[in-house]
């Protein structure tokens, strides 16, 4: 399992913890089967996918919905990295 130093913390990418994310926000759950979706059509590893800022770019290059936006920045917040100011303000 690969994992990555940020701040001292030691956390799982944001690709592979939204793989593996196993709550109750459904819109995020949505997102997460979206997400692994696309790494079925699109091969890339999940792990990949860093930080949620990574997603939000490969969102905007396949034209993400506005509701799929929103469910990043809920996802985001629950992996404990919000997205930044300017990148929410767009959501």
């Amino acid at each position: 399992m690969l994992y990555y130093e940020r701040k001292g913390m030691t956390k799982k990418p944001f690709g592979e913890w939204l793989s593996e994310y196993d709550g109750n926000d459904v819109t995020v759950m949505d997102l997460r089967e979206d997400y692994l979706q696309t790494r079925r059509i699109y091969p890339k590893n999940v792990k990949a996918i860093i930080t949620p800022t990574h997603l939000y770019n490969e969102m905007r290059l396949f034209s993400g919905c506005t509701g799929a936006f929103e469910a990043l920045e809920t996802a985001a917040k629950l992996y404990g990295q919000p997205l930044p100011p300017s990148i929410s303000q767009e959501v």
